[in-house]
């Protein structure tokens, strides 16, 4: 190839080396680069060859990193997955990645500390429940762990 296709394709490898990406990720750079369509292909293959991009690496970290950093339930991560164009089995086995137990501990962290604030300004229960619920359900964790969790009962009713 030539010297400009050498150019590009270590500028895409620096990217990969900031941290994880994806392929779709990687595409949206090149395109943003201007790099020639027909070098895509081209580029991509080499970069997972060379493993600077790996889909099943990238969806784990991915997963983790949102849930337990930016404390993101299982249906905002997915949603941001298929975003992506991550296929579905690949996003199944990175939201397995995710521990139970840690997961249970931050959905009650985030619905305590939520539920706390809503307190002191909400004091009909049926507002405070709407509120925290509509909360929960942006920060993508699944409505039916508020049933599950015995440290939110005692303060809704």
């Amino acid at each position: 190839m030539s010297k400009e296709y050498d150019i590009f394709l270590e500028k895409a490898r620096q990217y990969c080396l900031r941290g994880e990406k994806s392929v779709y990720d990687v595409q949206q750079k090149l395109y943003k680069w201007q790099v020639p369509e027909q070098w895509h292909d081209s580029i991509l293959k080499s970069l997972e060859e060379d493993k600077f991009i790996d889909e099943s690496r990238f969806v784990s970290s991915f997963a983790r990193d949102k849930c337990y950093l930016n404390k993101w339930g299982r249906i905002k991560i997915r949603y941001h997955l298929r975003q992506k164009n991550i296929p579905e089995d690949l996003i199944e086995k990175g939201l397995n990645d995710i521990e139970e137990d840690k997961y249970l501990q931050i959905f009650c962290d985030v619905a305590g500390q939520k539920l706390n604030s809503l307190k002191s300004k909400t004091k009909d229960s049926y507002t405070l429940k709407q509120k925290l619920l509509r909360f929960l359900s942006q920060r993508g964790f699944e409505i039916s762990l508020l049933d599950d969790t015995d440290i939110l009962k005692d303060s809704l009713e």
